[in-house]
């Protein structure tokens, strides 16, 4: 009975990561474009979000930029659209200049944990 329950779960669950999204009608035909960094975790996170656009029936690029001057002109003057990872300790001033501007908004946290700071064992 148990493994009966187990398989229909997993049966169903499958069924539903398969499925696929709806899109409704696409707001705009402008392109998304989702900054890449040169670090993998921005990297990951932004394929995930465009994934997520393009079953939407958005268009998505991802152009390379530079970690600080995106905050500043990246995002500002239109060369990219989102950016999903900036950090408060390396960008933080930045981002406040960002904000300042008006054309720019922090939509929130990210969500994953991060370590900062690498490390070595004692020998």
């Amino acid at each position: 009975m148990r493994i009966t329950s187990t398989l229909f779960g997993l049966a169903a669950l499958a069924a539903t990561a398969l499925t696929p999204m709806t899109a409704k009608a696409v707001e705009s035909n402008d392109r998304s474009k989702i900054a890449l960094f040169d670090w993998t975790s921005v990297n990951i996170n932004a394929k995930i979000l465009g994934g997520i656009l393009e079953k939407l029936g958005y268009t998505v690029e991802y152009p390379t930029g530079d970690y600080l001057s995106s905050l500043t002109t990246g995002l500002t003057n239109g060369d990219i659209t989102v950016g999903v990872e900036y950090w408060d300790t390396t960008a933080g001033e930045a981002m406040k200049a960002s904000d300042a501007t008006g054309q720019t908004e922090k939509l929130g946290t990210l969500g994953p944990k991060a370590r900062k700071n690498g490390g070595f064992p004692n020998i």
